[in-house]
């Protein structure tokens, strides 16, 4: 059951992560890790695990009179129409309040881990930080997360269940919690996307614009106004400017977001898949096999306990 398998991918991309971490705290004294090399070595956390299960994919046997499903087929790099593209953008943008909202909130009790790494990633060119903040990532994380995770989880289960088992993986992987709050929602928007749509192009599409607005927006502010990021990074420290963002932001949201779902409905439309993406709903459900298995509690339980590990070294230091 391919369910199985790709728990256990899951598993070794948070053990691998945690392994990396502490061979890098081993060797602080031996040599400096850069923002970029840092950057890199998150995304080859998680493609050196995927290519082996892809690699394996390929290599297992079929069942007698069974024919493997073709690679791109089975990670959903299918064509989508010329307007879905467009429709797409409209849908990213009108997701964006609710996941800064989260973000924002999020910040009350931990800090926002991106603006933390601000000085250090304008220290280098625009163009360099743009490719490895937003297209590396966008070409990566939703190979694994949707094209391996969700694609997998699909098949083998509710959809309902592939979509929050998928976001909640994703959430985890990014290891600290301001961005795994986040993560999650957006990794329910991604499935929902790539459900409405048939293929993984969309949410590359999605995920890219996300991140390349937040790397546009850090080099833009600091172009403006170059001790915005050095006032920001106290922001924690001051709680009603952080209640005032989350109180515009709320309203926002709440204004933004039926609206993104309705544009989700529309891509849908447009791709003749309302059917697949109405199936998401829990009421649609017909179930099929079971996607939790040990591998994933356990890979959720050593996610969520480094994350509160972090925090705590974290707390300690202030």
């Amino acid at each position: 059951m391919e369910t199985k398998k790709i728990n256990r991918l899951m598993l070794g991309i948070f053990l691998l992560h945690i392994a990396v971490v502490i061979f890098l705290m081993l060797t602080a004294g031996r040599f400096h890790i850069g923002i970029i090399l840092n950057l890199s070595l998150g995304e080859i956390i998680l493609l050196l695990p995927a290519l082996l299960y892809l690699l394996f994919y390929r290599l297992q046997p079929q069942k007698d009179g069974e024919e493997k499903e073709p690679m791109k087929t089975r990670l959903y790099y299918n064509r989508v129409k010329p307007s879905t593209i467009a429709y797409t953008i409209i849908f990213t943008l009108l997701s964006m309040p609710l996941t800064t909202l989260i973000n924002a909130i999020s910040m009350l009790f931990v800090d926002n881990t991106i603006l933390s790494m601000t000085e250090v990633i304008l220290e280098l060119p625009f163009l360099l930080m743009l490719f490895l903040m937003a297209i590396v990532p966008a070409c990566c994380e939703e190979l694994v997360f949707r094209g391996i995770t969700y694609g997998g989880y699909r098949k083998n289960g509710t959809k309902f269940m592939a979509v929050m088992l998928s976001a909640l993986m994703f959430g985890l992987m990014h290891m600290n919690l301001n961005q795994a709050l986040y993560a999650f929602a957006i990794g329910i928007f991604l499935a929902l996307l790539m459900e409405a749509t048939g293929s993984v192009w969309p949410t590359m599409l999605f995920h890219f614009i996300y991140n390349a607005q937040s790397c546009c927006l850090m080099f833009f502010m600091d172009a403006l106004m170059p001790d915005y990021y050095q006032n920001a990074a106290n922001m924690g420290a001051m709680q009603e400017e952080l209640f005032m963002v989350i109180s515009v932001y709320l309203v926002i949201a709440a204004i933004f977001t039926p609206f993104a779902f309705c544009m989700l409905y529309k891509i849908a439309k447009n791709e003749n898949r309302v059917e697949e993406l109405t199936e998401c709903l829990p009421k649609k459900q017909h179930g099929r096999g079971k996607l939790v298995t040990v591998s994933l509690v356990l890979a959720t339980v050593i996610a969520a306990a480094y994350i509160i590990w972090d925090m705590i070294i974290t707390a300690m230091m202030i």
